[in-house]
């Protein structure tokens, strides 16, 4: 059995209303059975973006509330782009 076809998908053939609802009843009609939030984006970068706005929002809202800001992060090539896009972001500064 063939593992790991995530970068096999082509979004171009399913409908975005599939994997980008338009509004929140829509959401809640396709996550109703999600136990875990999941997000689907049309490009790594996308995505990478995305979970970067959060983390630095999550650590600047921590940081204006006068609190540290501790983050489990994982290791391995997937989340190389995440980790480039948040040292890039934090050179801009």
């Amino acid at each position: 059995m063939r593992t790991n076809l995530s970068s096999q998908i082509s979004l171009n053939r399913v409908s975005t209303r599939y994997y980008k609802p338009e509004n929140t009843i829509d959401r809640s009609v396709l996550t109703r059975f999600e136990k875990i939030p999941t997000n689907i984006y049309e490009t790594v970068d996308e995505g990478v973006k995305c979970i970067a706005d959060e983390v630095i929002r999550k650590i600047q809202e921590r940081q204006h509330d006068g609190k540290f800001c501790t983050l489990a992060l994982g290791t391995g090539a997937s989340l190389r782009p995440l980790y480039a896009e948040l040292v890039r972001r934090h050179k801009e500064e």
